[in-house]
Order: C-alpha cells, then structure tokens, then sequence
C-alpha cells in the first residue's frame, strides 16, 4: 500500500480495510522510517551545533545586548545622555551570564568614552546605515527621471528625515523664499544635466 496512489479517499479506506492489521503495519514502518530519513536530515544540517549547545543561552543573550545597543544608537543617534538611556535598556533584558554581563560592560564604557567627546546637548549620527537609507530612499525616488545625477531633488532629503505635518509645511513656506532657494540651487548645483545637454546641443546662431 505505502507508495501507491488512490483516486479517492474511498478507494484508500477500502485498501485499508482489505489490508487489514498488514497495512497498520506497513504505515506504522513507514512513519518510523520516513522519521529517520528527517532525523538524518536534521544531523547532515546541524550537527555542528551540538558540540555548541551549552553555549547558545551566552551567544543569544550577547546577540540581545548587541541589538538592544545598534537599535537605540540607530534610531537614537549619539549624545551625552545616551549612556543613561542604553544602561536602562539593557537593565530590561535581566540577568546575564557572567560573560555576557562583561560584554555589556565593555560596550557601555565605548558608548561613554565616545558620548563623552561631544558637546552638551547636541546629538550626533551614530551610524552610516542612516545615511545610507537616506540615500537609497533618494535614488528610489530619482530612478523615474531620464538623468541620474544629485540635483534639485536632493532637497527632498530633510523630508526623509522628519515626520512632515501642515503646521511644519506652512512654517517652511513662511519662512524660506523661493527665490532663496533658486539662488542657492544656483549656487550650490549650478544647471541641471538636462539644461546643460540642451545648451551644449542647441544649434549654434549665425551672425551677418
């Protein structure tokens, strides 16, 4: 019976029935070894880890202490008062082994050392992932224009850094000019790919 197809659940419940205590038998060997086959498999893929189990409660805590300090340094950024705030993040995990708890203190005195070299009340970028996502969000939005370049759009970048809302919309508004912002695209970028392209292939005008 084991292998073998039946075009319906009647035809199967049949064969059982005609097989009687063999075919009970036969399902019962074959789940013992089809659960072999999958224990075997589980060893080709890790039994590695074995001779490591007594170590994976230490690697999952370090792991916990290594996300909990990139998170807050992330979203956070890094000041004065971050030390603070990480020691009160990190006290809600619990107790660690001994080795972890080191682990964590070692990170904390970096975190300290490093927040101790800025200026009070100031909140420096603590890591390149943000502004690497500030720039994968540009690229995303210019890869619907012809040209790729760093031009006017770039000023679309604050945006991605804060949560926009009408007040903070209509204060930009009243507070910068438009010619402000001309004269600094100006400045700043010059002419556009596309202005320059245009220029450089406009046909050139005869005198008399």
């Amino acid at each position: 019976m084991i292998g073998k197809q039946y075009d319906s659940r009647a035809a199967l419940c049949d064969a059982l029935r005609a097989g009687g205590a063999t075919a009970l038998d036969d399902l019962d060997d074959a789940f013992w070894r089809l659960a072999d086959q999958g224990y075997a498999r589980f060893l080709q893929a890790f039994a590695w880890v074995l001779p490591y189990r007594h170590r994976l409660p230490d690697w999952a805590q370090t792991i916990a202490v290594s996300k909990t300090i990139q998170t807050l340094l992330k979203t956070k950024g890094l000041s004065r008062t971050t030390p603070t705030a990480l020691q009160v993040e990190l006290a809600a995990l619990g107790p660690l082994a001994p080795p972890v708890a080191d682990f964590r203190a070692r990170m904390l005195q970096v975190v300290e050392q490093e927040a101790a070299k800025l200026p009070a009340g100031v909140t420096y970028l603590a890591s390149s992932d943000i502004i690497e996502s500030i720039f994968g969000h540009y690229k995303t939005f210019t890869n619907r224009g012809p040209l790729k370049e760093v031009g006017r759009l770039v000023l679309l970048i604050p945006a991605f850094l804060s949560d926009l809302s009408a007040p903070l919309i209509r204060e930009a508004m009243e507070s910068v000019r438009s010619l402000d912002v001309q004269q600094w695209l100006d400045k700043t970028l010059g002419p556009s790919m596309l202005a320059r392209r245009r220029r450089a292939l406009q046909p050139v005008s005869k005198t008399a």
